[in-house]
C-alpha cells in the first residue's frame, strides 16, 4: 500500500476511536485520547502534512 492511503487509514482509525470508545461507556478521556493520538499523528505524518512539511522548513 503507498504512505498516503495507510495514513488515511490511520486517521479514520483514529477518529473512530471516539465513538466507538463512547458508545463502550468509556468514561475517561486520556482512555480514549490516546488511541486517537495513536491513529492520528502517524496518519498526518505518513500523508506528508502541508503542516508538517512547513515546521520542517522552519527548523
Amino acid at each position: 500500500m503507498e504512505r498516503e492511503k495507510i495514513g488515511t487509514v490511520l486517521i479514520i482509525l483514529g477518529i473512530l476511536a471516539w465513538p466507538v470508545g463512547l458508545s463502550l461507556g468509556i468514561k475517561p478521556v486520556p482512555n480514549i485520547l490516546v488511541p486517537h493520538l495513536l491513529g492520528v499523528i502517524p496518519g498526518v505524518y505518513l500523508r506528508g502534512s502541508k503542516i508538517l512539511k512547513k515546521i520542517g522548513k522552519a527548523g
